[in-house]
């Protein structure tokens, strides 16, 4: 004779878990890193904007004064 199956009752879909919020040292570390690869990008990408900046008058402002991205960066900052 065949078993029968159980019935399982329905149980609602939990929730998902909060976001784990980051330490204040993970927090140091990233703005560290971010200033690490700020300083990488401006030695390794100097030569390549010399060379735009001396070609084109568009690259030799300064980009924050021109699109206003200073306000942007202060939103995304937490």
């Amino acid at each position: 004779m065949p078993r029968r199956k159980r019935i399982l009752e329905k149980l609602p879909i939990a929730p998902p878990p909060p976001p784990r919020e980051p330490t204040a040292a993970e927090i140091a570390a990233a703005e560290a890193n971010d200033q690490r690869l700020l300083e990488y990008l401006k030695w390794k990408l100097g030569p390549v904007l010399g060379e735009l900046k001396k070609r084109y008058k568009r690259f030799c402002r300064n980009l924050y004064v021109c699109l206003d991205i200073s306000s942007v960066l202060e939103q995304i900052r937490f």
